[in-house]
């Protein structure tokens, strides 16, 4: 009976490990599987942020006006009204593009050498625009002190962007 007695003892201790064992198994697994999902969920909803982000970089830059070269507008005619500090640029957009134009000028008197520049000016322009009229302003002190004779030259130029 001894025997059985020990035999029952030890088929109860084996059953209490087991118990036990399963006890603080499952729940570290159950916990270690929640911390995964977690983390899936996460990974998943940070990828869709970056996705929703690089979309909406891609719509903002669609959104904004493309650049029209002056090259891209050729011929045009220029003008300069040293009365009032203006040089006038005329064009047609002969093309089915839209977009931002921006000039600035330089104006100067060949025989002295001396030049002054103009503050940049933009325009928006349609597809195939015509009779396109933009001016650009210059000091009026400036343009006085260097063309006292009205004999200035006007030239214009594209503005570089700046990022």
């Amino acid at each position: 009976m001894n025997f059985i007695n020990g035999l029952e003892k030890l088929g109860r201790f084996a059953l209490w490990m087991t118990i036990s064992a399963t006890l603080i198994v499952i729940p570290l697994g159950v916990n270690k599987s929640v911390q995964e999902s977690a983390r899936r969920e996460q990974l998943a909803r940070s990828e869709e942020q970056k996705q929703a982000a690089a979309l909406a970089k891609e719509k903002e830059e669609e959104a904004r006006p493309k650049r029209i070269k002056l090259d891209d507008v050729n011929p045009y005619l220029l003008s300069l009204n040293t009365s009032t500090a203006m040089g006038n640029v005329y064009f047609s957009n002969v093309s089915p593009r839209s977009g931002v134009i921006c000039l600035s000028g330089t104006a100067g008197d060949a025989s002295t050498g001396n030049h002054t520049e103009s503050l940049p000016s933009c325009l928006e322009l349609k597809a195939y625009e015509s009779n396109i009229h933009m001016t650009v302003v210059f000091a009026d002190s400036e343009i006085k002190k260097i063309c006292p004779t009205n004999k200035c030259t006007l030239r214009v130029e594209d503005v570089p962007d700046r990022q």
